[in-house]
């Protein structure tokens, strides 16, 4: 890699780690708050939870791989594996046409060993960061430009090291797909 390519990819780091850290620190005043245990997953990018009722939520700021696409089945197990049956936050500033809640979701960092954690987890982002979603650029006006940052950063990570969905030439994005 050239040493310009090598600044960028620096320089690109530097502004994720402080969006990462800005990001820990801020959430939405304006969102919609709800607390509860992920009771079903759909796919990459939709789950339930339950609090005092059950709500249908579409991850905010990304897009998943559709069931019948290439990373689609993996995206929603991988998307299982961080969430099922376990306690989220979901912070909700709007709702989709469908009348979905489009959150993002938080849960206790999987790394972290007590009982205590903290629900500062990103899910949403940690499906950019597995390779397993795209940073759902048509909506970023609607994220922090903490969050645009880190998912923008994560996604470009995943890109350049030609991993998961990238790592096919074929790749397509859900909103493509869904239009054929």
């Amino acid at each position: 890699m050239n040493p310009v390519g090598k600044m960028r990819i620096k320089q690109t780091l530097c502004r994720g780690l402080v969006a990462v850290t800005l990001a820990l620190l801020s959430i939405a005043a304006h969102a919609e708050r709800l607390s509860g245990t992920v009771v079903d997953i759909s796919d990459g990018d939709t789950l339930r939870i339950k609090s005092d009722d059950i709500h249908k939520i579409r991850l905010k700021g990304i897009d998943a791989p559709e069931m019948a696409q290439s990373f689609g089945p993996e995206s929603r197990r991988h998307l299982v594996e961080l969430t099922f049956m376990k306690e989220a936050v979901a912070d909700c500033p709007q709702r989709d046409h469908y009348g979905r809640l489009i959150c993002t979701i938080y849960i206790a960092d999987p790394a972290c060993a007590t009982s205590n954690c903290p629900m500062t987890y990103d899910v949403n982002l940690a499906q950019v960061k597995a390779s397993l979603a795209w940073w759902y650029r048509r909506y970023a006006d609607e994220q922090s430009p903490v969050q645009r940052a880190s998912y923008e950063l994560a996604e470009e990570r995943m890109r350049l090291a030609r991993l998961g969905l990238w790592s096919r030439n074929e790749a397509m994005a859900p909103w493509a797909w869904r239009r054929r």
